[in-house]
């Protein structure tokens, strides 16, 4: 098989992972959690599909050892899928432990996934490192963006239930689909054993970027999860048209991140990162003190074009600082990151509790912040210890 079909096949499979990761932020208003102030137990919904993430880290090596790449992706899909079907019927107020379990399992899902794309996207990232990963981010954005249209569509017209059954009606599609194509065993260039993987992500540069993709996924994924809500709360907006701002969000984002890679060669990257940053706080700001749809409009385009500018950043450093490719490295770093866009949601649950459903703005700028310093710090540091 071809390598360029097998990163085609890679990057499928991230538009089906921003599916995935994006469904708690776009059920919420659904499952009518707008008439609650339960936030803490909102956010355990991204806790436990944290966990899933994180448990599919482990088995994905085993599943690759002993089963390959094929099963590995056919897995995810079908687990996926399997787990759509029990959310089409655990609705509330059907026990919550239902709903705990099925997006546990949708994060293990997830996660398979990215570990059997991380092996197929070797080659293709060897030819071109900062084209590949980005790609990479704008489908995974795509998948994020689809899952809020359709659900988007659905509340208000032909219900919920339809969505829910298209997505798993394309999950297990696409698992039947990988099952039935020929895959490589494994592509993992020969010139980069997995010890050195191991040891890159543990390189001081390699802790920072994993930090800073950390809080750069919290920002946006803070947001993502619970803008609908938010305001509806705040506003007074339908559930529909909390969805549809959240969709908003995502086109931003993407359009933002297709802009700016164009333009990194023509800005300063200093330049780009100060208007991004300021572009992000603005939004935040606005969107955290505005009455109206309208500014709540402009908010939200602010805040994902300031959030669009980070990725491209941070996928050209990668593309200079580390000019080999070994999934176990990659598949680690992003793992730390989804970890982080999982996480925090589950905060704003934690202090919207105490503080109210304005957490979400509060936990968005301070990892803003956050991510600002770190990219001043890995900045500095490949000043000290420059690539040879």
């Amino acid at each position: 098989m071809g390598q360029p079909v097998a990163s085609r096949r890679a990057l499928s499979g991230l538009f089906l992972s921003g599916l995935f990761l994006a469904f708690p932020g776009v059920i919420l208003v659904a499952w009518d959690y707008q008439r609650s102030s339960d936030y803490a137990a909102m956010g355990l919904y991204f806790l436990f599909m944290n966990l899933g993430v994180l448990l599919a880290v482990q088995s994905a090596r085993v599943l690759l050892k002993h089963r390959g790449i094929k099963t590995l992706l056919a897995t995810g899909c079908l687990l996926a899928a399997g787990c759509l079907v029990v959310l089409a019927f655990v609705a509330p107020p059907a026990p919550v432990a239902w709903r705990w379990a099925a997006l546990f399992g949708m994060g293990a899902a997830a996660g398979l996934l990215n570990a059997g794309v991380f092996q197929l996207l070797a080659v293709a990232y060897e030819r071109a490192p900062a084209a590949t990963m980005n790609l990479a981010g704008i489908l995974f954005g795509g998948g994020c963006l689809a899952g809020c249209l359709l659900v988007g569509a659905g509340i208000g017209t032909y219900g919920l239930w339809l969505p829910v059954a298209l997505f798993g009606v394309v999950s297990a599609g696409f698992g039947v689909w990988y099952l039935r194509r020929p895959f490589p065993a494994a592509i993992v260039p020969e010139t980069v054993p997995t010890a050195r993987a191991v040891e890159a992500f543990r390189s001081p540069a390699a802790i920072l970027l994993a930090l800073l993709l950390f809080f750069q996924f919290g920002n946006e994924w803070a947001i993502a999860a619970w803008l609908p809500l938010f305001l509806v709360q705040r506003l007074g907006v339908s559930p529909g048209a909390g969805l549809w701002l959240l969709s908003l969000y995502w086109l931003s984002i993407l359009l933002g991140r297709i802009v700016i890679q164009a333009l990194l060669d023509r800005i300063r990257h200093g330049r780009l990162l100060f208007f991004s940053i300021a572009a992000a706080l603005f939004g935040c700001t606005i969107l955290a003190s505005t009455n109206n749809l309208t500014g709540a409009g402009v908010a939200v385009v602010a805040t994902g074009l300031g959030f669009a500018a980070v990725y491209p950043l941070v996928v050209e450093r990668v593309g200079s600082r580390f000019n080999y490719y070994h999934p176990v490295y990659f598949n680690g770093i992003f793992s730390v990151a989804f970890t982080g866009g999982l996480l925090a949601p589950w905060l704003v649950g934690v202090l919207a509790s105490s503080i109210g459903i304005g957490a979400v703005m509060l936990v968005a700028v301070i990892c803003t912040l956050a991510v600002f310093v770190l990219l001043v710090l890995i900045w500095v540091e490949s000043k000290l210890n420059p690539v040879d």
